[in-house]
């Protein structure tokens, strides 16, 4: 493997902004002020404070119920939405397992979607438990009990990261802590079992074949990465797959198709860079063939606040400087001079044009994405989101 880079962990900034969901998952935070209006004397004063107090409390009613204030761009539709069934804050991620009839499941909602099969929609809670929401899009409080992802050394406080594998076999989440530390739990659905991992600073992951990629500064007992791979759940054994040149932070990671994009935040010029390779590139570093990052990116952003395929390509919830969600983003991906992956310019969405409606998740679906709205003054919306 190669020589280990100076590597960080992007905590304060990102994580504590980390209030919603994701699979990548943001949410600006912040507060508005209610209008006041004073009672005077006589008529006209009386008038004139009523007035005054309710127009300004008003300014986020009204919206569309699904949408609220987000503007959906031409060449996406709405295929159909869900009311959240609890507080999406209560939410570290989300994470869709496609079922065909015989129940049997495929992580982040790949298939046809024919034949009676559906798409469960399951929750990665902040206490590190995993529950079902239902099979989209008739979702609602689980009465089941959630699967139990936390180690022994998990504490209240620690910070469960945004990212949550399911694939119906097994399960995949983390967590860190304020001191650095932080494992992942690789949990066996039908046996019930967990293996947990050290690893510092893991802050983003995908399936991939077999097993899995993750962005952290550690994973078990390797430390020469910033990006680490499992090639197989069943017998996780870590493996250093990337590690980028200088000091980076902590990034998203996507699978699409047969292309993997792996980030990395570089904090002192405030930009996000993802950097892709063919399947069959990252395939061989984990026999040990070097993987050496393209010499540009294929997407830069200042702040990318939550990453899930779609379409060929990317959605992405784009922030800015102040990790405040602006818009939802498409960036299509494809081969130019295999394996040589190019991208298109990245095409707005949706776009968060107020205070009164924000992302704070995008979740992979059938080629779809899920895009978590929180409103103001309703309630907070997953939509179904396709390119035209």
């Amino acid at each position: 493997m190669r020589s280990a880079s100076s590597s960080s962990w992007l905590v304060l900034g990102v994580l504590g902004l980390l209030t919603g969901c994701a699979g990548g998952s943001a949410e600006g935070e912040g507060e508005g002020e209610e209008g006041e209006g004073e009672e005077g004397e006589g008529e006209a004063g009386e008038g004139e404070g009523e007035g005054e107090g309710e127009g300004e409390g008003d300014e986020c009613s009204g919206l569309d119920p699904v949408l609220g204030s987000a503007v959906l761009a031409v060449g996406f539709v709405v295929v159909d939405s869900s009311a959240a069934p609890v507080d999406p804050g209560n939410w570290a991620a989300l994470a869709t397992v496609h079922r065909d009839a015989a129940g049997e499941g495929e992580g982040e909602g790949e298939g046809e979607g024919e034949d009676g099969s559906v798409d469960e929609v399951v929750a990665l809670n902040h206490d590190l438990s995993v529950e079902s929401l239902g099979t989209w899009p008739d979702l609602a409080v689980s009465n089941q009990a959630p699967e139990q992802l936390a180690p022994p050394d998990f504490n209240d406080g620690d910070f469960v990261s945004s990212y949550l594998i399911a694939d119906g076999v097994h399960l995949v989440a983390g967590f860190t802590t304020a001191v650095g530390a932080g494992e992942i739990t690789v949990h066996a659905v039908d046996a019930n079992t967990n293996v947990f991992l050290p690893a510092v600073g893991n802050f983003s992951a995908a399936r991939f074949g077999d097993g899995m990629v993750l962005n952290s500064t550690t994973l078990g007992n390797v430390d020469d990465s910033n990006i680490y791979g499992l090639d197989d759940l069943f017998t996780p054994q870590p493996v250093g797959l990337l590690a980028f040149a200088g000091t980076q932070f902590s990034a998203q990671v996507a699978v699409v198709d047969d292309i993997v994009v792996l980030g990395t935040f570089d904090a002192s010029t405030f930009v996000s860079r993802f950097f892709a390779f063919s399947a069959g590139e990252v395939e061989a570093a984990f026999d040990g063939t070097a993987l050496t990052a393209p010499a540009e990116p294929v997407y830069e952003v200042g702040a990318a606040l939550g990453v899930a395929a779609f379409a060929d390509g990317l959605a992405v919830i784009e922030g800015d400087e102040t990790f405040a969600p602006v818009r939802v983003a498409h960036v299509e991906l494809f081969f130019t001079a295999f394996p040589a992956v190019g991208a298109t310019a990245p095409a707005p969405v949706l776009e968060l044009v107020d205070a009164c409606t924000t992302a704070t998740a995008v979740t992979s679906i059938e080629g779809d994405v899920l895009v978590t709205l929180v409103h103001q003054d309703a309630p907070a919306q997953l939509v179904r989101l396709r390119k035209e």
